[in-house]
């Protein structure tokens, strides 16, 4: 294995980290399916009768 190998994988490796950090925080991004607990447009959502 040479310097860009363990570069590349270096790399790989931060974004798995980041990836897992990031579905643990409760951030994943989009729409989760849990409306109750979204704070995206909430002033712009109608409400359903």
């Amino acid at each position: 294995m040479n310097v860009w190998d363990i570069l590349i994988l270096a790399v790989v490796a931060l974004c798995c980290v980041l990836a897992v950090r990031n579905i643990r925080s409760g951030r994943a991004g989009g729409c989760t399916g849990n409306c109750a607990a979204c704070s995206q447009g909430c002033d712009r959502r109608e409400r359903k009768s």
